[in-house]
């Protein structure tokens, strides 16, 4: 049998602008989007996921989570730990790669498995057969996800997945500045209308929303942590005006920005 052990498999929900920070643990974790949107941040990794994709985080690397403003994200979620692995499972793509996650979508044949194996999971009658049962289910589980691992990266010599993960690694590096998406367009040689697009398609916000959600999850964190006054946080993650830095703040969470850093000052 599989040397598979500290089986944990769940149904999550998490409310608008939840944040789960920063961690790392030696089981494999896997995220299904039942609802909703996100960014995982993966190894220092900007990773967008919205309803129907899939992310597999190997054991030990650092991550992150926190949800859109807009609405809440539900994920079924299963970790495990893999201490044996035979010949055939080794040679899967899930294992075979070293990096730090891997992203999928259009994929419910993966959330059927995992809905099976949370059936078994929660079975109390028959635990042995329902444990060989579940084995059996996290093997096949594995083969399905090594499948999508290879047809995504056969897509991903695609020219537009190139042009999304350039412009996405640099709104990352630049989202403190004034990027305007007719510019960012005229950067990649394309029109407006084509890179809002595939950002809708791909990514599930639009390149304002991303950057307006990176800017205030930015906030969030000197507000929590630094002595800097709200207007000069505001100023470091793009804002030139306070009054909209508040504005924008209290919409995607509710509170001011004052209000924010009393939570944590008190």
């Amino acid at each position: 049998m599989l040397g598979v052990n500290s089986i944990n498999l769940g149904k999550l929900e998490f409310c608008a602008h939840y944040i789960y920070d920063e961690h790392a643990h030696n089981e494999y974790e896997i995220n299904y989007i039942n609802l909703g949107r996100c960014i995982m941040v993966i190894d220092d990794k900007n990773v967008t996921l919205k309803q129907g994709e899939c992310v597999i985080i190997p054991p030990n690397y650092r991550h992150s989570f926190m949800v859109d403003g807009l609405q809440k994200c539900q994920i079924t979620q299963l970790s495990f730990k893999l201490y044996k692995i035979d010949e055939v499972l080794d040679s899967l793509s899930l294992f075979k790669y070293k990096q730090p996650y891997f992203k999928i979508a259009n994929c419910t044949d993966v959330l059927e498995s995992m809905n099976q194996m949370y059936t078994y999971y929660n079975y109390k009658s028959y635990s042995e057969y329902n444990k060989l049962l579940l084995n059996l289910e996290l093997q096949k589980l594995f083969a399905m996800l090594s499948m999508h691992i290879e047809h995504t990266d056969l897509k991903k010599g695609r020219y537009e997945h190139t042009l999304l993960e350039t412009a996405l690694a640099y709104i990352d590096a630049h989202y403190e500045e004034d990027i305007q998406l007719e510019e960012l367009a005229k950067m990649y040689k394309v029109s407006s209308r084509y890179l809002r697009k595939i950002f809708m398609e791909y990514v599930g916000f639009s390149a304002i929303e991303y950057i307006t959600m990176l800017r205030i999850e930015r906030a969030k964190d000197l507000l929590k942590n630094t002595h800097s006054s709200i207007s000069e946080i505001g100023m470091d993650v793009g804002y030139n005006s306070f009054q909209y830095f508040s504005m924008m703040f209290k919409k995607k969470t509710g509170v001011s920005p004052k209000d924010f850093r009393g939570q944590y000052r008190m």
